[in-house]
């Protein structure tokens, strides 16, 4: 009975994903696809008019029925090795800080005792991206720009002399800019 009565990866997600939309937080769509194509099932649903058919990876696995107490840190460090194998060490990453994200969850709202099965499964390093716009690039950047329309043209020119990310430059209000 207690078996049964134990939550599956499934729920735990659905769980973790309610309570970071009741915080307003604005990584939940992201977050559930990393965890539909790598951990659960890709759900049924009708395809955008624009948007590419969801079919998961081919070292993804589907843990959606599997209890939690049955998910094991030897096969959660199985399941990052195989994400590696295909070169996508960043998502690796971000599925192992998932799981761990979503267990704490689970262990803080008392849905849960157990320990952590991403606990002591060490992160792929990663390696930073850098990309600046060259000299010889500028030109070709700037007459683009012209030929843009508004309001992107000044979000763009804005990026550009500013240097700031672009969530950080789309989130800023008219106080924040000191001309």
């Amino acid at each position: 009975r207690s078996a049964k009565a134990e939550l599956t990866l499934q729920e735990l997600f659905e769980s973790y994903s309610e309570d970071r939309t009741a915080r307003g937080r604005r990584s939940v769509a992201a977050m559930r696809q990393t965890a539909e194509s790598w951990l659960l099932t890709i759900p049924d649903q009708e395809r955008k008019p624009h948007g590419r058919l969801r079919v998961k990876p081919p070292a993804s696995v589907d843990w959606s029925r599997r209890r939690i107490s049955e998910v094991t840190r030897e096969q959660v460090a199985a399941q990052q090795k195989r994400i590696l194998a295909t070169g996508k060490r960043t998502t690796g990453n971000r599925v192992l800080e998932l799981i761990s994200a979503a267990f704490e969850y689970g262990k803080r709202a008392g849905l849960h005792t157990l320990e952590n099965p991403a606990a002591g499964v060490e992160a792929a390093p990663e390696q930073e991206r850098s990309r600046f716009l060259q000299a010889n690039e500028l030109p070709r950047f700037i007459e683009a720009l012209e030929a843009t329309p508004q309001p992107w043209r000044d979000y763009f020119e804005v990026l550009l002399f500013v240097g700031f990310r672009r969530s950080a430059t789309a989130a800023m209000r008219w106080q924040d800019v000191d001309l």
